[in-house]
Protein backbone atom coordinates (compact mmCIF):
# COMPACT_ATOMS: atom_id res chain seq x y z
CA UNK A 1 0.00 0.00 0.00
CA UNK A 2 2.60 2.38 1.11
CA UNK A 3 4.45 1.65 -2.42
CA UNK A 4 1.37 2.60 -4.36
CA UNK A 5 0.26 5.98 -2.83
CA UNK A 6 1.26 9.36 -4.07
CA UNK A 7 1.79 12.00 -1.78
CA UNK A 8 3.66 10.70 1.27
CA UNK A 9 6.94 10.78 -0.15
CA UNK A 10 8.18 7.65 1.26
CA UNK A 11 8.60 5.48 -2.21
CA UNK A 12 7.71 5.98 -6.06
CA UNK A 13 4.31 3.99 -7.07
CA UNK A 14 4.69 1.28 -9.09
CA UNK A 15 5.79 2.07 -13.04
CA UNK A 16 2.75 0.96 -15.27
CA UNK A 17 5.79 -1.35 -17.05
CA UNK A 18 6.43 -2.91 -13.81
CA UNK A 19 2.45 -3.61 -13.13
CA UNK A 20 2.17 -4.81 -17.14
CA UNK A 21 4.71 -7.96 -15.88
CA UNK A 22 3.63 -8.70 -12.70
CA UNK A 23 0.04 -8.51 -13.80
CA UNK A 24 -2.95 -6.51 -12.36
CA UNK A 25 -2.42 -5.42 -8.61
CA UNK A 26 -5.31 -4.94 -6.28
CA UNK A 27 -5.27 -1.59 -5.35
CA UNK A 28 -6.34 -1.09 -1.72
CA UNK A 29 -7.56 2.30 -2.31
CA UNK A 30 -11.02 3.09 -3.11
CA UNK A 31 -11.88 4.50 -6.56
CA UNK A 32 -8.01 5.23 -7.64
CA UNK A 33 -7.40 6.83 -10.91
CA UNK A 34 -4.45 5.33 -11.72
CA UNK A 35 -6.24 1.81 -10.94
CA UNK A 36 -9.11 2.89 -12.94
CA UNK A 37 -6.60 3.86 -16.14
CA UNK A 38 -4.75 0.33 -16.15
CA UNK A 39 -8.09 -1.79 -16.24
CA UNK A 40 -9.37 0.31 -18.90
CA UNK A 41 -6.18 0.11 -20.86
CA UNK A 42 -6.35 -3.72 -20.10
CA UNK A 43 -9.61 -4.42 -21.23
CA UNK A 44 -9.26 -2.47 -24.40
CA UNK A 45 -5.77 -4.06 -25.02
CA UNK A 46 -7.09 -7.68 -24.41
CA UNK A 47 -10.54 -6.88 -26.02
CA UNK A 48 -12.31 -9.05 -23.00
CA UNK A 49 -15.65 -8.91 -24.73
CA UNK A 50 -14.57 -9.94 -28.02
CA UNK A 51 -10.81 -11.24 -29.16
CA UNK A 52 -9.97 -11.20 -31.89
CA UNK A 53 -8.67 -15.22 -32.74
CA UNK A 54 -12.52 -15.50 -31.60
CA UNK A 55 -13.70 -12.95 -34.27
CA UNK A 56 -11.26 -14.33 -36.92
CA UNK A 57 -12.77 -17.83 -36.63
CA UNK A 58 -16.42 -16.74 -36.87
CA UNK A 59 -16.01 -14.51 -39.47
CA UNK A 60 -14.24 -17.27 -41.49
CA UNK A 61 -16.81 -19.80 -40.31
CA UNK A 62 -19.72 -17.83 -41.39
CA UNK A 63 -18.31 -17.37 -44.95
CA UNK A 64 -18.07 -20.93 -44.95
CA UNK A 65 -21.31 -20.87 -44.19
CA UNK A 66 -22.59 -18.63 -47.51
CA UNK A 67 -20.92 -20.32 -49.52
CA UNK A 68 -20.93 -24.13 -48.75
CA UNK A 69 -23.29 -24.98 -46.34
CA UNK A 70 -22.59 -28.86 -46.21
CA UNK A 71 -18.63 -28.18 -45.39
CA UNK A 72 -20.09 -25.66 -42.46
CA UNK A 73 -22.49 -28.51 -41.26
CA UNK A 74 -19.90 -31.40 -41.44
CA UNK A 75 -17.17 -28.75 -39.49
CA UNK A 76 -20.09 -27.24 -37.23
CA UNK A 77 -20.68 -30.93 -36.11
CA UNK A 78 -16.77 -31.92 -35.64
CA UNK A 79 -15.43 -28.67 -33.69
CA UNK A 80 -18.50 -27.95 -32.03
CA UNK A 81 -20.62 -31.51 -31.06
CA UNK A 82 -17.22 -33.25 -31.20
CA UNK A 83 -18.98 -35.59 -33.51
CA UNK A 84 -16.70 -38.56 -34.88
CA UNK A 85 -16.87 -39.03 -39.10
CA UNK A 86 -19.62 -41.88 -38.86
CA UNK A 87 -21.60 -39.57 -36.09
CA UNK A 88 -21.62 -36.72 -38.88
CA UNK A 89 -22.44 -39.16 -41.60
CA UNK A 90 -25.25 -40.88 -40.07
CA UNK A 91 -26.43 -37.20 -38.82
CA UNK A 92 -26.32 -36.05 -42.39
CA UNK A 93 -27.82 -38.16 -44.15
CA UNK A 94 -30.67 -38.70 -41.23
CA UNK A 95 -31.35 -35.09 -42.26
CA UNK A 96 -31.68 -35.64 -45.49
CA UNK A 97 -34.03 -38.41 -45.26
CA UNK A 98 -36.43 -36.30 -43.39
CA UNK A 99 -36.04 -33.49 -45.70
CA UNK A 100 -36.91 -35.62 -48.61
CA UNK A 101 -33.55 -35.23 -50.20
CA UNK A 102 -31.78 -38.46 -52.03
CA UNK A 103 -28.34 -37.30 -50.90
CA UNK A 104 -26.68 -39.88 -48.55
CA UNK A 105 -23.58 -39.33 -46.66
CA UNK A 106 -20.40 -42.12 -46.10
CA UNK A 107 -17.61 -41.54 -44.30
CA UNK A 108 -15.01 -40.60 -47.35
CA UNK A 109 -17.82 -38.13 -48.62
CA UNK A 110 -17.48 -36.71 -44.75
CA UNK A 111 -13.82 -36.73 -44.94
CA UNK A 112 -13.70 -35.05 -47.89
CA UNK A 113 -16.52 -32.26 -46.55
CA UNK A 114 -14.39 -31.97 -43.40
CA UNK A 115 -10.91 -31.56 -45.71
CA UNK A 116 -12.78 -28.90 -47.92
CA UNK A 117 -14.29 -27.02 -45.38
CA UNK A 118 -11.42 -26.54 -43.54
CA UNK A 119 -9.48 -25.63 -46.55
CA UNK A 120 -11.81 -22.95 -47.40
CA UNK A 121 -11.96 -21.68 -43.70
CA UNK A 122 -8.07 -21.44 -43.89
CA UNK A 123 -8.43 -19.31 -47.46
CA UNK A 124 -10.92 -17.15 -44.97
CA UNK A 125 -8.92 -16.67 -42.05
Amino acid sequence: MRLHERGDGSSPPFSPEFIRYVGYVECTMPDCPDCRKERAKQKNAQGWRNPEPRLRATRAFRKVRRVAPREFDALYLYCINSFTVAEIAKALTDRAKRLGHDDRYTRTSVRLLLLSGIDKVIKNW
